[in-house]
This record gives structure tokens, sequence and C-alpha cells, in this order.
């Protein structure tokens, strides 16, 4: 009897290898290859639950020649100072990296190797990202070059079964393959337990399914018995028969030999004689017993000698007889074997618990503007990585990240067995800031040069050497001093601001007569409103004398040009045709004194 148990040391060498584990020293191993040239070699294909080994061997590049080969981006031609590895990105669950140099200098070195090891838990396709810096003059470069690393599902082997996909997070289907088939014979039986409350007597079971967390051992027994039965030995134990003396010089021992006949009276089987022999004595044979009954008859072969042959005795038997024959004199014993083996096989499946998945929160709003960045953070302090537009982030291995780009963010969480959990995903939205407010200067009043611009819901502030000027919120600012000034626009929908700075000097001989309010009064003048859309008043309160009014718009054209007599006190304009923008008005008396006062539509 066969019986193989290999469950209880794959479990514990699995476990034995998730923590504490150490690769082997590295060896550099290249081929043939040119001085400069950009190599990696090829990673041996792996197995979830079973322990891997290799080295990568690489040759770094002296030049940018071979970089440019792959990268068209990087210019051909340039000698590389120095090389550092940084890091091993999306390596398989459950392996780590090791090497004895991360820094070469192409003058001296360019070859190495990265020993990979561990056990991988997650089957997968993956394709590593090696990360370096190369630094070429005073600029360094980061770039990468990958390799595809397989790791098939877990597979395992007993005498009397294999599985495939036995180690897994979460639900698994396990595909069993008995190692012992009949292949359509008979005489082989089965009794399969799966662990999770199944069971077969069939010679090829069903795939099995496992949902919940656990380890779940598989026994497997087969009977086989396609032998049959054997008869491998006759002994004649006694006999009666002796031979007559009638010649003295003659033995009177017996010339004995034995035949085995089936019920048709064939012979299968016949021995020689065994010349002057006294029981016992015994023959080995290799027949093979059917149903049905048998006998072997004993013989003492007096022929030569014109006697008859003497019958010792015959017994009768079939396969299932035991114990001695005794038939008169004569006792058989006879040895009939039934070989029957039975093979006892055990394995398991391991399903590991899936974590829950990680969560998000931002910490601040995912809409941005410009400049500005949120922080995202997961409810996992450990063995986190996050990802960019499904994009593995280097190095973003913390439970915040720091996001001011627009994309789609997700965090992956693995589990101290290495299950993954992945969160769901947060969208990044950067907003479109207000167009940059520029302005004009003209006679110390600075004036937003393109009122299109604005937002349909808007804030202005103006700056001087950054402070901000309280109360001025409009598109013009009268100013009195030289310096940096700002015009800040915020878009109060969306929250996003955008800002010009010009440095401006202040023109003493041109003083700002206006101030941008909504009704302004200056000598006894009222023009409003201000700012105006559709109709414009001018009025003033006391005039004794004749006054010309012109009003110019910001090219300078003229869009008015009256002469207001004494006695009238108010003038009303239709403005409906009149664009958006800066206008100026012009009173002029008889004694030439001019009144400019700044008015926008």
């Amino acid at each position: 009897m066969k019986k193989i148990g290999l469950f209880l040391s794959f479990f514990c060498f699995l476990f034995g290898n998730l923590s504490g584990q150490v690769c082997n020293e590295c060896i550099v191993d290249l081929p043939t290859l040119p001085e400069d040239t950009l190599f990696l070699g090829a990673m041996p294909d792996g197995f979830v639950g079973t322990n891997y080994e290799a080295a990568l061997n690489f040759r770094m590049p002296k030049t940018t020649t071979p970089v440019n080969a792959i990268d068209p981006g990087t210019p051909a031609g340039l000698d590389i100072e120095e090389i550092t590895l940084l890091s091993i990105n999306n390596l398989p669950t459950g392996l780590i990296w090791e090497t004895v140099e991360t820094e070469f200098f192409p003058d001296e070195n360019t070859d190495g190797c990265i020993q990979f090891c561990g056990t991988p838990l997650v089957a997968g396709t993956y394709e590593v990202e090696v990360a370096i810096a190369a630094k070429i003059s005073i600029i360094t470069q980061t770039t990468a070059f990958r390799f595809v690393m397989v790791i098939n599902p877990a597979s395992s082997n007993t005498a009397g079964f294999s599985l495939s996909n036995n180690v897994s997070c979460g639900p698994t289907e396990v595909e069993i393959i008995n190692n012992i088939p009949s292949n359509g014979e008979g005489g082989i039986s089965y009794l399969w337990d799966f662990g999770n409350g199944n069971s077969t007597l069939n010679e090829q079971p069903n795939t099995q399914t496992y949902t919940e967390p656990g380890v779940y051992p598989i026994t497997y027994q087969a009977i086989i018995d396609t032998v049959g039965y054997l008869l491998t030995s006759i002994e004649v134990l006694e006999s009666g028969c002796r031979d007559i003396p009638s010649i003295p010089s003659f033995s009177t021992a017996p010339d004995m030999n034995i035949k085995v006949l089936d019920a048709d009276d064939n012979i299968l089987f016949l021995t020689p004689n065994y010349d002057n022999t006294f029981a016992p004595i015994q023959a080995s044979t290799n027949l093979l017993l059917g149903e049905g009954n048998y006998r072997v008859e004993v013989i003492d072969d007096d022929g030569g000698l014109n006697f008859d042959d003497d019958e010792c005795g015959v017994v009768s038997f079939n396969r299932f007889t035991t114990g001695n024959l005794v038939v008169g004199d004569l006792t058989v014993r006879l040895t009939i074997v039934h070989p029957v083996d039975t093979v006892i096989s055990m394995d398991s499946v391991i399903v590991y618990e899936v974590p829950a998945s990680p969560e998000i929160i931002s910490l601040t709003s995912l809409e941005l503007c410009g400049g500005q960045s949120v922080i995202l953070e997961t409810n996992y302090e450990e063995r986190v990585q996050w990802f960019q537009d499904s994009i593995l982030i280097p190095g973003a291995t913390e439970f915040q990240l720091e996001v001011s780009e627009a994309g789609e963010y997700y965090v992956q969480y693995q589990s101290e067995v290495g299950c993954p959990a992945g969160s769901e995903i947060l969208t990044v939205t950067l907003l479109t800031p207000p167009a940059t407010p520029a302005y004009v200067n003209e006679e110390n009043v600075l004036t937003l040069f393109n009122q299109n611009i604005l937002p349909e819901d808007y804030t202005i502030v103006w700056l001087l050497n950054g402070e901000v000027l309280e109360g001025e919120h409009g598109v013009s600012l009268c100013i009195f001093e030289s310096g940096a000034y700002t015009l800040s626009l915020v878009d109060e929908t969306t929250g996003c601001s955008n800002s010009f700075t010009l440095n401006v000097p202040f023109d003493p001989a041109a003083p700002c007569l206006t101030t941008d309010v909504f009704e302004v009064e200056l000598a006894a003048v009222k023009i409003f409103p201000n700012p105006f859309s559709n109709q414009l008043t001018i009025q003033h309160a006391d005039l004794s004398e004749k006054m010309t009014v012109r009003i110019f718009n910001g090219m300078g054209q003229i869009m008015l040009n009256q002469t207001w007599l004494p006695g009238t006190n108010e003038i009303k304009l239709s403005t409906d045709n009149w664009v958006s923008g800066v206008y100026f008005v012009e009173m002029t008396t008889y004694t030439e004194k001019t009144v400019e006062k700044l008015i926008k539509l």
C-alpha cells in the first residue's frame, strides 16, 4: 500500500517564504554582446505557490544611441556619465528583488544582474518595469525599460492526482487530473473527497469550486485490481505413491509429476518428473485463474517399464481456494495470490480571503484650478500602490497621495499573504481658468483690455506690489504712484483665477480724474450709471455757460459731439449699439476748462 501525503509540507513551505525571504547572490552571466548596447535577459516562468529564484542579467549602454533605438525622443550620440538603478515596478505579488550594484559608471562597468526570489501568489503576465536615471553632462533623465514575467496558476502533483489553480485569492475553480487512469480497462475503483463537501467514485472528477477562505484537504484512493488471481505455487506435502521394489536395485521412491487442468480437461501446467523423490515436492507456476473449477493431478510416472502410471491423487480448486487440500493420502497446498494495489494521495486547496476594497477620500474638491493640488487618502496605511489612468505611479506607496494632474486615480492594497484588492476610481478634473486679464494704461488709468473675457459671474481684485487695494473691484483703476499692479480675475462659478501684472509708471502730468463707481460726481457733473448698458445720463447741477460734450471710444472715435446750453441740466443718450469697452467723456466750456471723465459699458 502506498500512502502519499504532501499537504502539510506544501502548506508550511508556502508560508515560510512569505516573510524573511533572502535571495541568493546574483552572478553576472551574459552572452557575447556589443560593447555599447542595451540588453535585458529573459526570465523563466513561475507558478503560484512555488518557490521562484532567477536572475535577470543586463548590460547598460555607454551612450544614448542604443536608447534612441527604443525611445526616439532621446537624442543619439551622447555619452552617459552615470546610470542609477532606481526601482523595479509591477513585480508579481510575493516576489522581491536584490542586487549588489545600483550605480554604474559606463566608462568602468555596464554589466550587472538582479536576483528575483520568493513565492508568487497571483497568476498573470506582468510587464515588469526597470526604472533608471541616466546622467548626461549636468542633466539627469529618468527612463524605464521593461521585460515580461509570466506567473502560471498554481499546480500540484501527487502520485494519485494533479491540481491546477489550487492556491488562490478569493473563490477559485480547481481542475483535478487523475494520474492513474483506467484507460477503459476494468479493475480500478476510485474514491475522492474534495474537502468542500463533495465526493465521488468517478474516475475523473468535475472541476471543483471553493468559495470561502480556508484550507481544503483533498484525499484520493485508487484500488488497483487489474492483475487477477494467480496460482504461483503447488506443494505436494504428502502422497501414498511408491514404486514396487521388484528389482532390488530400484528405489521405491516414486517419479511424481504435477499437472493442472481446467474444467475442459485442457492441460494448463505440467512439471517434469521428480524422479525417485518422496513428498514433499513443490512446483512454481504463474497461472492466471479465471472463473470456474480447476484440478491438480499428481501422477507417479512408471512409463517405459510396461507398467501403468499410478495416480497419486486429484484435488479440485478454484481461484478463491485457501489452505491444504486433502484427498486420501494426498495433501496439496496451493498458493493463490490476488495482487491489489491501493494508492492513497493527499493534497490541498488554499483559498485566501480577499481583503476589503480600499476606500479613497478626497480632503478637498476633485475639481482643480491650475497650480492647485488635492490630497487623496486611503484607509489602508501599508502595502498600498497608487495608479493613475491604470498606470502604476512609481514610489506612490503611502496612504496619502498629492495630485495636481487630471486623471483617473485608484489604489491597490495587498494583504499580508499578497491578495490584492482595488478601490473605486476617483476622477480628478482640471477646470479651465479665466483668460489672462491684460490691462492697458492710459494717463494713469489702468483698464481691462478686453471685457469680453469676463465670466458670467466674476470678481476683480487689484493689487499694488502684492498688497490688495481695498475696495477696488472694477475693470479700471486710477493710480497715484508707480509700482507693480496686478489685476486678478476670479471666475466665481469655478473658483479658478488668473492674473496679469505689469510695472506701471505714474505720470504726474496726467492725474486721474475719474473713479470707477456706479455714479460719478465731480465738479457738479453726474454721469450715470457707470458702468452703463443701453442708456447713459449726464447731469449738470448749475450750468451757467455753454459747454461742449464729446465722448470717445477706446479707439479714439467720437461717439458724441454735442453743445450743452445754459438752462439745460440733463442729456440722455441711447447706447444700444455701442460695443463693450471703455469710453472717455470730455466737457469743455468757453473758458477752455476741460473736465474729463472715464466711463465704461
